[in-house]
């Protein structure tokens, strides 16, 4: 493991528009694999049984169906990527079909949205109703990965810094949205669209019982105007739009941007940050043999509103040189110097936040 700058886990298109911060730091989250999900339950009954792997095998956390932003469609659409084969066909049935096909972008169906409201604490992560329609059974699930939105970009079911780690990817998350619905916004105009709700009480947007797309014509054609039957294009040009636009000019129409950026600073600052002594908490910890300590940690997953189990296993001799006298520094010279031991800075920064090592000073 290393630490990775910010931006790495931000999608390419947003990088020239990006403040100083998004250069800094941070630690990575080894415990969230998309690639080998520590999640997934081994058989369909076991979510309810083991609490560490809620997860169905069929759907992953992939019961989310994203918000594609009309600029990050007309990306799908335009890039000649192999890799995105399968989204960009998917993305051109959901068009044909008008399912959530709006100037915003390509958005979840209304009923998908309202189901997903009323039943995603009971099956998020286990029901193939809520998979998302991007998804694909395979090792790197996600056919449109390279033209994510915010919250598939920075939604982790576990987090190396627990709590602070959480709170600092809900600030770049929010800082991300910002920027998605100001790119939004800006290219519908250029084009002479205006932005819809589709999930409003009184939307006119009315869905066909049969396969969910729009069957209030006369309203559909009215929001599309002379993009009706080119909606691909529209997409398309969304995307040229965002990509020529100068970050003086951007920076005009984000909203909150300074004070958004300041608090992706602030909790930059509180995941990196380590005492300079800390003492290992014996009660947060178990021998599990004459050798090894096994470390219990807890997550919470929001969308379910539960609470999951695990654990992992760490020498004793690491863990016993911090005895609250010896400065962090010096207990990463001692272990690789004895035992030829590279403790990483985020390993500590993961018993630090997850409550196993605590800030001696604070204990006196």
């Amino acid at each position: 493991m290393s630490f990775r700058k910010i931006l790495h886990s931000i999608p390419d298109i947003y990088h020239s528009f990006l403040p100083e911060i998004f250069h800094q730091d941070i630690p990575p989250e080894p415990f969230s694999n998309c690639s080998n999900c520590p999640m997934i339950a081994e058989k369909m009954d076991a979510p309810d049984s083991d609490l560490a792997k809620p997860f169905s095998p069929h759907t992953k956390c992939c019961t989310f169906t994203p918000r594609i932003p009309n600029y990050m469609v007309g990306g799908i659409l335009s890039d000649i990527d192999p890799s995105l084969i399968e989204g960009k066909e998917r993305i051109l049935e959901r068009i044909k079909l008008k399912k959530g096909v709006i100037p915003n972008g390509i958005y979840p169906t209304k009923r998908y949205h309202d189901y997903y409201e009323a039943n995603a604490q009971n099956e998020f992560g286990r029901s193939k109703k809520l998979r998302c329609p991007f998804f694909v059974d395979d090792k790197f699930n996600c056919t449109i990965w390279k033209y994510r939105e915010a919250i598939c970009s920075f939604w982790f079911c576990k987090h190396l810094a627990s709590d602070i780690g959480a709170e600092f990817w809900k600030s770049v998350t929010d800082y991300l949205k910002n920027i998605q619905g100001s790119f939004i916004a800006i290219s519908a105009n250029e084009c002479g669209l205006q932005l819809v709700d589709l999930y409003g009480k009184n939307t006119s947007y009315e869905l066909d019982g049969e396969n969910n797309s729009f069957n209030n014509i006369e309203q559909y054609s009215k929001t599309w105007g002379k993009w009706e039957g080119r909606e691909d294009q529209y997409y398309i040009r969304c995307f040229e739009i965002v990509k020529n636009l100068s970050l003086d000019l951007t920076s005009s129409f984000i909203s909150d941007a300074k004070s958004l950026e300041k608090e992706v600073e602030i909790k930059q600052n509180e995941l990196v940050f380590l005492p300079e002594f800390l003492i290992a908490d014996k009660n947060a910890i178990r021998a599990i043999n004459r050798n090894s300590y096994q470390i219990d940690i807890s997550s919470f997953i929001r969308p379910t509103n539960k609470t999951i189990a695990w654990s992992f296993q760490l020498p004793k001799y690491v863990v016993d040189y911090f005895d609250g006298n010896t400065s962090t520094k010096e207990i990463i010279r001692k272990l690789f110097d004895k035992f030829s031991t590279t403790l990483e800075p985020e390993i500590i920064i993961s018993l630090f936040r997850h409550g196993i090592l605590k800030n001696a000073k604070s204990l006196k």
